[in-house]
């Protein structure tokens, strides 16, 4: 089993690392602190680009009738219709009968969900069971926790 061991950013910035425990806890409770609230500033700027490009440009242009406008210091912009689809899980029979039927059939993939593989190689790994690394890439690593 590979030991996943992550790159020093300390010193790849030429800064100094944390030099006791105290001072490495209180640097990685800062930096979550600071990754949070980065976290909810791009959660507030998504919703905002989300609104002006889904629903207030699109408005404006169909307000002032015009198709396409381009600014010298912005670019061209226009209004480009699209379509999101999704099949809800008690029609996923249903629609991959469909799909099939109809020549989609290679949108139809069968996946794992990475975090729920991880939780089960590390529950069989922690029941002292076999994981055959010869199918899976498995990395152990040791990590700090804080809790409150």
């Amino acid at each position: 089993m590979d030991k996943f061991s992550p790159s020093n950013p300390y010193e790849e910035s030429g800064e100094r690392p944390p030099r006791t425990i105290k001072d490495a806890a209180r640097e990685l409770k800062r930096l979550q602190a600071e990754q949070d609230s980065l976290e909810e500033t791009a959660k507030g700027i998504t919703k905002k680009i989300e609104w002006l490009r889904y629903s207030l440009l699109p408005r404006m242009f169909e307000d002032e009738g015009v198709e396409k406008v381009r600014y010298d210091d912005i670019g061209l912009i226009y209004i480009k219709p699209g379509l999101r689809a999704s099949i809800p899980a008690e029609k996923k029979e249903t629609a991959w009968t469909w799909l099939k039927d109809n020549g989609h059939a290679d949108l139809i993939t069968e996946t794992v969900n990475a975090q729920s593989l991880s939780a089960a190689m590390n529950h069989r790994f922690k029941n002292g069971k076999e994981i055959p690394e010869n199918i899976f890439r498995v990395y152990a690593f040791q990590q700090a926790v804080i809790t409150k």
